[in-house]
Formats: structure tokens, C-alpha cells, sequence
């Protein structure tokens, strides 16, 4: 989110946290697999411990205005991105000065039985995590898949890909005279046939809604330290990112109709109309199998002829 924060640096206990460029303990997560058996608190990705504000992260932002130039918007703020942290960064939200900002974050997950593996990618319309090769990526999901897609469109019709697109160390980064190919590819799109992009079949997303309060005055006193009251009024800005709540929405893509529910649909079919059950199957066994040959054995005992005797 834009620069570290000039005034909130000496007030914030764990800012240096905020710093890192290459965080010490990380831990070994996917969507697939998620965290390990005892994951560590403290590692990246960080996560909650709970829902509501309390166990929300809160920011104090600066935007400086002072420092402004050649601004792409008129308007002064700052841009917040959510994004799963293994995809490339999304679309931002815009978070407006003099005013505290409540930012609620929903979750929402998608999973896939892992019986549907046996079904063909075509007709599953999903990738598992091994099933889709990805040059730039660890991890498959569409978005990364439709990125690596455009890099590579770009670089196949203008010799060049621009810098916030992953390339590798020996690709050239495009320069202004290139941005009229940029923007013309760009404008062609990357549709389905073209990057063979379908969903991964374990992804996660999120959501936020946003509620905005008017910066009060003893609110910017209490948390503005040493930076003059008017200043931080006009260039300051809080934030508070949370759960609204401990649960989420997950979907899980599955087989419609089983092994098992096919069994079971045969079976009450069955009894609807024929009147059948498991019973009248072994009935069934019985008459046409063990009926038969008790017939049989029978009706020769009865034809033999024994000898007479006294």
C-alpha cells in the first residue's frame, strides 16, 4: 500500500514487520494442500485469530500530498488490492483521505472432490494443480494462467513485455515507442482458445464491503503522535481490514451422479415402480438359480427305480 508510513513508524510495535523484502519464517502453503500439520503463527501468509476489528489489521496512512506529481487521477488517496497470495495483484479499491475507512473481507473458496481426478479436464472444466504447467507461476489459477498467457502474446508480436507483466531475466522490457503494440494487443483480449485458461479446480477469492466514517478530531489526536493535528487531517487516512465473521462460503464441484448415486437411483427406481427391493433381488437369485436345480435333483430321485426289498 503506497510507501511505508512516515508518521505511524514510531507507534506501531511490530512495524518493522511491514519492511520485510524477504520475510524469515515462511510457511509452506497451497490451495490444494493449505497449511502444514503445526503451522506457525507468526509466518507468512499472516492470518487472524479471529473475526471483528479487534483482530483486524489497522493502518494509519500518510498520502503526503505535498509529494504529488503526474498523478494518472486527479483524486488523492490510496488503492488497496486483495488478491490470493499466490496470483499476480488484481483490481484495487480506492481508499479516500480524511476519512476512516472499515473494510470487511469476505472469503470465498472453491474445492473439487478429488474422485473427479478420473474425469477428462474437458468435461471437469477445471485443472488441478498438476495437470497445468505454468512458466511464471508455482501455482495454477486462472488469473495466473490468463497473465502468463498475455506476457507471452505480448512478446510473440512486440519483442518486448512490459514490466508488470512476469517475464524471464533475458526478455526486453518494452519502452514508450513499443506501448502502441502493447495497447493493441491488449485491446485483442486473451480469450478461452487462445490461453486454454479454465478455473482452477481449487481457488480462493475474496470480497470486501466498505463502510466510510468522517475523521474525527479526537480520533486524529489520539493516534497523530508528534505530526500536527491539521496536517494529519488532511493527509492522513485509517484503515481497518477484518473478517466479519469466522465462517465462509465454499463450493465444492463434484460428480453429480456416482457410483454410489447411481446405485441408489437404480435401487429406489426399482422399488417405485417394480415394487423391488434387495429381498425380491435374492427372490429373484433364489428361483432362477437354487429353485432350478432343487427342481432338478428332485425330479430324479423320483425317476429312479430301486430293487425290491424285503
Amino acid at each position: 500500500m503506497n510507501y511505508p508510513i512516515n508518521f505511524c513508524s514510531q507507534y506501531l510495535s511490530n512495524s518493522d514487520r511491514l519492511k520485510y523484502t524477504y520475510p524469515i519464517i515462511v510457511e509452506e502453503w497451497d490451495q490444494e494442500r493449505g497449511f502444514s500439520r503445526n503451522p506457525i503463527l507468526e509466518s507468512i501468509p499472516w492470518r487472524s485469530e479471529g473475526a471483528g476489528v479487534f483482530f483486524g489489521l489497522s493502518l494509519i496512512l500518510n498520502a503526503n500530498l505535498s509529494e504529488y506529481y503526474c498523478g494518472f487521477r486527479k483524486s488523492s488517496g490510496f488503492k488497496v488490492i486483495l488478491n490470493n497470495p499466490l496470483e499476480l495483484v488484481g483490481y484495487s479499491r480506492q481508499i479516500p483521505l480524511q476519512r476512516e475507512t472499515w473494510m470487511e473481507i469476505e472469503a470465498f473458496v472453491k474445492e473439487t472432490d478429488k474422485d473427479t481426478r478420473s474425469i477428462p479436464f474437458g468435461n471437469r472444466l477445471c485443472y488441478f494443480n498438476s495437470e497445468r504447467y505454468l512458466r511464471f507461476f508455482r501455482m495454477y489459477s486462472r488469473r495466473n494462467c490468463i497473465t502468463e498467457c498475455r506476457s507471452n502474446r505480448t512478446l510473440l508480436k512486440c519483442d518486448c513485455t512490459p514490466y508488470f507483466l512476469p517475464k524471464n531475466s533475458k526478455t526486453r522490457i518494452c519502452e514508450p515507442s513499443d506501448m502502441d503494440c502493447v495497447s493493441k494487443t491488449r485491446e485483442d483480449g486473451t480469450n478461452q482458445e487462445m490461453c486454454d485458461c479454465l478455473s482452477g479446480c481449487f481457488e480462493i477469492s475474496y470480497g470486501a464491503v466498505c463502510h466510510y466514517g468522517l475523521l474525527r478530531k479526537d480520533t486524529a489526536e489520539n493516534i497523530s503522535g508528534d505530526v500536527p493535528i491539521d496536517y494529519f487531517i488532511e493527509n492522513g487516512a485509517v484503515l481497518h481490514l477484518y473478517y466479519p465473521s469466522i465462517m465462509l462460503k465454499k463450493y465444492i464441484r463434484k460428480e453429480i451422479y456416482g457410483f454410489s448415486e447411481f446405485l441408489s437411483n437404480t435401487g429406489g427406481f426399482l422399488g417405485l415402480f417394480l415394487g423391488c427391493s434387495i429381498l425380491s433381488l435374492v427372490e429373484l437369485v433364489y428361483y432362477l438359480s437354487l429353485k432350478l436345480i432343487c427342481s432338478m435333483i428332485r425330479t430324479r430321485n423320483e425317476d429312479t427305480i430301486y430293487p425290491f426289498v424285503n
